[in-house]
């Protein structure tokens, strides 16, 4: 997977390492958030499936545009 990314210039890795930052932030952030409202390990779960989801789907829109 990574060999696709050698090809990028530095400011589209820039914004691809930011993407993968904020997305693993929000995922941590959430399940942080979730914990300290008391929820149940099966919400967390389901907000983990979630997150991936969206992160899976941005991926999928930024190979559309061909960004990455």
């Amino acid at each position: 997977m990574l060999h696709r990314f050698k090809n990028l210039d530095r400011k589209q890795k820039r914004e691809f390492y930011r993407l993968i930052g904020w997305s693993g932030s929000s995922l941590t952030g959430g399940v942080v958030g979730a914990r300290q409202i008391g929820a149940d390990i099966a919400d967390i779960v389901v907000g983990w499936v979630v997150g991936l989801f969206i992160v899976f789907i941005t991926f999928r829109v930024l190979r559309i545009f061909k960004i990455v």
